[in-house]
């Protein structure tokens, strides 16, 4: 299966949890030392805001999981893609800011277990002759360095640990044309981008019987590919199933329906 932009949902749920149990071991050893330790993180939406220049802006919710006041700082990071699917990265800062996604506010404050609202604004005076690709990046911070004045805080005598979180973003490039080419064979269905600009599918369903199994969001930029896999454990006698996805691109939304071919696994095989 092809990924594109870095970890896809799923995994990046799983290195979370793995990310927050270790900053809470640390948290422990400090404990013992009588040192006080923090551990703050904010949660970001999961998906991608597609802005261009028809739609310059959009508003995503930023939630504080800490029982104590988040304070937190934006940075955006443009992605380029090679021709291998290697990624490399630019964070964006001065002037580099006239002509790329800018989070609004870089920096604010999120009460206990509560939300922000950030915008991501498109500040290019045109449309990229190729979609742009970007990540937004949220990371908790103490409060000297939200506000720039060590000396009020007395932060020295306390260990604060903080782990970022990221969302993602594309600017999509003038007159996009998109398009899918879907290939089946036996128990699974390749979707792959034929077009000139990113399109995501989302809410996937892939379906044998009345047994479904629901997929996160899916970025599929150009010339990627995704494959969606049956589970062949399943007991329903079928001959086929089916994948249904909702696909947005920023000229159209569609529905992607698709009849899968299904073979029932030979039990003799397991053995």
């Amino acid at each position: 299966m092809a990924q594109t932009l870095g970890l896809g949902p799923a995994n990046l749920v799983v290195s979370m949890k793995i990310l927050t149990l270790i900053a809470m071991l640390l948290c422990g050893l400090m404990f013992s030392f009588n040192v006080f330790c923090a551990v703050s993180q904010v949660r970001v939406p999961q998906t991608t805001a597609m802005l261009g220049i028809d739609k310059v802006s959009d508003i995503i919710q930023i939630r504080n999981s800490y029982a104590g006041v988040a304070y937190v700082q934006a940075t955006v990071v443009e992605v380029f893609i090679d021709e291998n699917g290697l990624e490399s990265h630019h964070t964006i800062t001065g002037a580099d800011k006239a002509d790329a996604i800018v989070a609004l506010p870089e920096k604010f404050i999120i009460s206990p277990k509560g939300s922000s609202s950030v915008r991501l604004l498109y500040t290019g005076k045109t449309a990229p002759t190729e979609d742009r690709y970007f990540k937004i990046r949220f990371t908790p911070i103490i409060k000297s360095e939200f506000y720039r004045d060590a000396a009020q805080t007395g932060v020295e005598s306390s260990v604060f640990i903080s782990i970022t979180t990221t969302t993602f973003a594309a600017v999509i490039k003038g007159e996009p044309k998109p398009e899918l080419d879907i290939k089946t064979g036996d128990n699974q269905a390749t979707v792959t981008n034929i077009g000139d600009s990113m399109i995501l599918l989302n809410d996937c369903k892939v379906c044998v019987g009345s047994v479904c199994e629901i997929s996160s969001q899916k970025r599929l930029i150009n010339n990627r590919s995704v494959t969606f896999d049956f589970n062949t454990q399943q007991l329903d006698m079928q001959s086929s199933g089916y994948l249904t996805c909702s696909t947005l691109s920023t000229t159209e939304l569609g529905q992607l329906e698709q009849v899968i071919p299904y073979s029932q696994p030979d039990l003799l095989d397991e053995f």
